[in-house]
């Protein structure tokens, strides 16, 4: 689909990409937010959707009609959850010489672009951003416009939700055992990242659906392109979770979702056979079972031992493997 069009900027500083798909409302948010950092040098934002039938490109076109920062918005149809392409078409629009990266439903402290800017120009690093969850339902009550919410945000230490809390904190145990690994990009998370734009630094658009799509492009960047990764805990956004238009299939139980997740996690395992991946990338495979039927379905947790999870996947991503489109590359 053809981008709206943009005012023209010399040589912007960083383009910052946003997914979206359904987020019409954090998208809002994010937007609010953006329009309003503090760095004053020339930069971008693009917003990817990756097919939304709900009112993003309304919102994106009212911000890019009164923002003194270039917006541009582009949509890709819907087939299946594929951020992967979408991140691309961002990146091949986006004329900055920094990436900056966030999820629909991220919203920016006011300062994250000036900080990703400084970071980058010091050197050049795949830069992970904190995420700080909150619940929109919950932490959000009772706020109706984007400057109520962004207030809401800063006044809160924690979510009010216990979900939220959890996963902030079992987050913030697996990026910490991340960097002091060997394989330190697998704190690179894609909602809330940068990293310098150099050639390669593209997704692999065979990976289809929710799962490491990012932590295989940090992979590929910090082995072949000797990038550094280093945590920004001081650089915060706020991730907003709603109700609805939730991906994780641990969450779902959505059998397709879950075979695409299995289908990563092997094609990455497979793609890099001289990184011990096998042992450090599976995430939740105790509670993985492949069905006679060969479909994939979530299970309590520690119902099976990994590594026969493991074992059994990739012999069934070797059988099931689909021919790799060369376009998507």
């Amino acid at each position: 689909m053809t981008p709206t069009p943009r005012p023209h900027i010399a040589a912007p500083h960083a383009t910052v990409i946003i997914n979206a798909y359904q987020q019409a409302p954090t998208i809002d948010l994010c937007l609010h937010a953006l329009t309003r950092q503090d760095y004053h040098g020339p930069w971008e934002i693009v917003v990817t959707d990756d097919g939304s039938t709900d009112n993003c490109r309304d919102i994106v076109t009212r911000h890019a009609d009164t923002s003194a920062i270039p917006i541009t918005y582009v949509r890709q149809p819907h087939q299946g959850n594929r951020w992967a392409r979408a991140r691309n078409l961002g990146i091949q629009l986006g004329r900055g010489r920094i990436l900056l990266m966030l999820d629909g439903d991220m919203i920016p402290n006011l300062d994250v672009v000036r900080i990703h800017i400084d970071e980058q120009r010091r050197t050049p690093a795949l830069l992970a951003g904190a995420r700080l969850w909150r619940h929109q339902p919950t932490d959000l009550a009772d706020t109706h416009h984007p400057e109520q919410q962004l207030h809401r945000l800063h006044e809160l230490d924690q979510s009010r939700d216990p979900d939220c809390r959890r996963r902030e904190h079992h987050e913030a145990q697996l990026r910490s055992t991340a960097l002091n690994s060997p394989l330190p990009w697998r704190a690179w998370f894609g909602c809330h990242a940068s990293m310098p734009a150099l050639p390669d630094a593209r997704y692999d658009e065979t990976m289809i659906g929710w799962g490491p799509v990012d932590i295989e492009l940090g992979c590929r960047l910090h082995h072949q392109a000797a990038l550094p990764v280093r945590y920004l805990s001081h650089a915060q956004a706020w991730h907003v979770e709603r109700n609805t238009g939730v991906h994780n299939p641990f969450r779902t139980g959505d059998p397709i979702a879950t075979a695409n997740y299995v289908r990563q996690i092997c094609h990455m395992i497979i793609r890099h056979p001289d990184l011990p991946l096998a042992q450090a990338i599976p995430i939740d495979f105790d509670r993985l079972l492949l069905t006679d039927d060969d479909t994939w379905q979530i299970a309590p947790r520690k119902t099976t031992h990994p590594a026969q999870t493991l074992s059994r996947a990739l012999d069934w991503y070797r059988r099931t493997a689909l021919p790799t489109n060369d376009n998507h590359k």
